[in-house]
């Protein structure tokens, strides 16, 4: 699914904590418009890692809050882990939500 539209800033200082970014908006099956804007909670260089967390949406999420650090691997380069919690929206099964 292509990200067709990712405007970066709706409010708040880029790349401060309380950012607020209108992500990612992708058409899917019948022509349907998935969003979500997102708020950014913490950023640590030294840890290299940054949360942030939906604050709005139709894709699904109840509450999700995401977290995204750079590790370094033995030798040369370095992996990213991405650990979530969420919840999806009363009513919906794990199936109907969207990641």
């Amino acid at each position: 699914m292509p990200i067709e539209t990712c405007y970066h800033q709706l409010e708040g200082v880029p790349g401060q904590p309380g950012l607020i970014r209108y992500y990612c908006a992708s058409t899917v099956e019948e022509g349907t418009i998935m969003w979500a804007k997102e708020k950014l909670l913490a950023v640590d260089p030294v840890q290299c890692c940054l949360s942030y967390e939906i604050v709005d949406n139709n894709v699904g999420f109840k509450s999700n809050v995401a977290t995204l650090k750079v590790l370094p691997m033995n030798g040369d380069g370095s992996m990213i882990e991405w650990g979530f919690i969420c919840d999806p929206v009363e009513g919906w099964s794990l199936q109907d939500l969207k990641l």
